[in-house]
């Protein structure tokens, strides 16, 4: 059986407060079809702190979301997932071009996604490529790819 575990990913928070922005319809529909089949939404301090860069504490929708704080055992999946790319990801970037910050959103990218595996959670975002390359072949979490419309991604009928 499909998880029913979803963590949000701060892309999916951006579409979904939105309405001008191009997944926005997206981004509801997805949250509508969780919210009405009783899904456990997560929403990470992490994802909050990305958000609140730019968008408003009022925008989340906190009430209808678990929070998950980054506790130990999350520091711990971090750590497994993160030595796994120490060698591999993290030193082939150039940071003469400016390219480091791509290495700190990978890292940011990789403690969202141990939560997501302590908390057998699937993760709903936009940032598909760089969520798989951090999945390292985990069948037990899914990425969900937010550009595409929920009715394909369960099988519903619209």
């Amino acid at each position: 059986m499909e998880s029913k575990n979803i963590l949000l990913d701060t892309n999916f928070l951006i579409y979904l407060n939105d309405s001008t922005s191009k997944y926005h319809e997206n981004a509801k529909g997805y949250w509508e079809y969780y919210l009405t089949n009783n899904f456990t939404i997560y929403l990470s301090t992490i994802v909050i702190a990305e958000y609140l860069v730019k968008g408003s504490y009022q925008d989340l929708k906190i009430n209808k979301c678990k929070i998950s704080t980054f506790t130990i055992a999350h520091a711990q999946q971090f750590g497994n997932i993160q030595s796994e790319f120490v060698n591999d990801q993290i030193q082939n970037v150039d940071k003469t071009k400016g390219k480091d910050q791509k290495a700190r959103q990978f890292s940011v990218d990789r403690m969202i996604y141990a939560q997501a595996v302590v908390l057998e959670a699937n993760i709903i975002t936009n940032n598909i490529s760089d969520f798989n390359l951090i999945s390292n072949n985990n069948n037990k979490i899914k990425i969900i790819d937010l550009s595409i419309e929920y009715g394909n991604t369960y099988g519903v009928l619209f």
